[in-house]
């Protein structure tokens, strides 16, 4: 068990086992950033609207978390530890998923590469999130979305392999997966607007 998860536990009283999974989903539908750089009262906000989406939404979260398991090839229980350099999955899943639907990585194109701008401490944060394309072998088009801080480091600190939002997984054609991708990276932007302009008017 990681430090988040035990501060998740402290926060929110959920049950050990489902500390990965709050972590997973504070990662990736409430700051879609590291956890890091988040104050002690944010972590613990974010911990707690974490823990309510993940029980609002309790059937699309554990579809996301079996497929994550099959593409691992565990079995269908088992828990998937979280360390703080992953988006809530181990730190083998992106080779595990580069070989599961199998890619052609040496054709890998960065369809959407966004930076964004977040205030903390007095301090301006910048952030990229970008968003990538790879054909299977089988024919189908793969994409996925990678964070990187700062924007202009070229490894990822977390990757978003979100089954709900309509990246991380494969299209019949490359046309799907690029509207995809624009699709998720308008979401993604209008999040942040949203977030912004509520912080301004508190």
């Amino acid at each position: 068990m990681n430090i988040y998860e035990q501060m998740i536990i402290e926060d929110t009283d959920c049950p050990p086992e489902e500390a990965y999974k709050v972590e997973t989903v504070m990662r990736l539908d409430v700051f879609h950033s590291t956890l890091d750089w988040q104050s002690r009262a944010k972590f613990r906000q974010g911990a707690r609207k974490a823990w309510r989406l993940l029980n609002e939404n309790r059937e699309g979260y554990e579809d996301y978390f079996r497929h994550c398991r099959a593409l691992l090839g565990l079995p269908g229980d088992a828990v998937s530890p979280t360390p703080a350099s992953r988006a809530g999955v181990p730190e083998s899943f992106g080779e595990e998923l580069r070989e599961d639907p199998p890619l052609i990585l040496e054709r890998k194109q960065t369809i959407l590469d966004l930076v964004v701008f977040r205030e903390h401490d007095g301090e301006t944060i910048e952030q990229g999130c970008r968003f990538h394309l790879a054909p299977c072998v089988d024919g189908r088009w793969f994409a996925w979305a990678e964070v990187h801080q700062p924007a202009d480091d070229p490894e990822p600190c977390d990757a978003f392999y979100d089954f709900f939002d309509g990246v991380g997984k494969a299209f019949a054609t490359k046309a799907e997966a690029v509207a995809a991708i624009y699709e998720y990276g308008a979401e993604f932007c209008q999040e942040e607007a949203e977030e912004v302009a509520s912080e301004h008017q508190n």
